[in-house]
């Protein structure tokens, strides 16, 4: 259970959200612009709000009025939160296998490396383990990311757009797997995106958000009618075009 009472603005932007997120995987959707990513930040850690308090299933993470704000990161004494975006922010020095466990640094070797293996198979990179992380592709290097955020266990998973260089359809093989595994591990999970073809093709609940506030929070067929009438009228139309 995620719960928000946030306030922060960003120039001539304002961001107003007071909020429950219980579901255990949740679609954040919104145009560019809507502060999907600057709400994931605030979950993270890795800003402050001007005012508010976010608590994560009891447990306080930040609270402006007694001036709590826990350090960002998947350690149990901090958020035990992992996020990915779009960009890898991969270690370029190192190779793939040396990435994951970084992250892990309390495991035992053995268990180290088997956990590794194991975030690799989870997300189809376990061909990369020994290349460097300067090597790989946009896409790959995001799977590395994933794998990378997992491997600690997080209690919470903030996803931003996280498979983008991906093509549609191994974007859903990966977010399917991944989706059941997390589930399995009630590892609750945020996922933003602006695809409304994306969000209408899982069974997640959806947030709506737009012009900072969360206008709207349920079943996507519910959430997002409107967006499915656009992209029907918008595949009739491509389809009656003259070839």
């Amino acid at each position: 259970m995620l719960e928000l009472k946030l306030k922060a603005h960003r120039g001539g932007f304002h961001l107003d959200v007071d909020c429950r997120f219980a579901a255990p995987w949740t679609i954040l959707f919104g145009p560019s612009g809507a502060g999907k990513s600057t709400l994931l930040r605030l979950i993270a850690g890795l800003e402050n709000p001007d005012l508010g308090i976010i608590t994560a299933n009891g447990r306080t993470l930040t609270d402006t009025a007694s001036r709590v704000q826990l350090s960002p990161g998947p350690n149990s004494n901090q958020r035990s939160i992992g996020m990915v975006t779009q960009r890898s922010a991969l270690f370029p020095h190192m190779s793939v296998a040396r990435n994951i466990s970084f992250g892990i640094p309390q495991m035992p070797s053995e268990e180290r490396r088997n956990q590794t293996k194991k975030m690799l198979a989870l997300v189809g990179a376990s061909h990369l383990v020994d290349r460097r992380t300067r090597d790989l592709s946009g896409g790959e290097a995001q799977r590395v990311s994933l794998a990378r955020a997992l491997a600690p266990h997080p209690r919470l998973l903030l996803l931003d757009e996280p498979l983008s260089a991906l093509d549609a359809a191994a974007r859903d093989e990966v977010l399917s797997r991944l989706q059941s595994w997390l589930v399995e591990r009630h590892i609750q999970t945020l996922l933003v995106t602006h695809d409304a073809a994306d969000a209408l093709a899982t069974e997640a609940e959806v947030a709506l958000m737009q012009e900072g506030k969360l206008t709207a929070i349920g079943p996507a067929r519910l959430v997002l009618a409107a967006e499915r009438q656009r992209l029907q009228q918008r595949l009739a139309s491509s389809s009656s075009e003259p070839q």
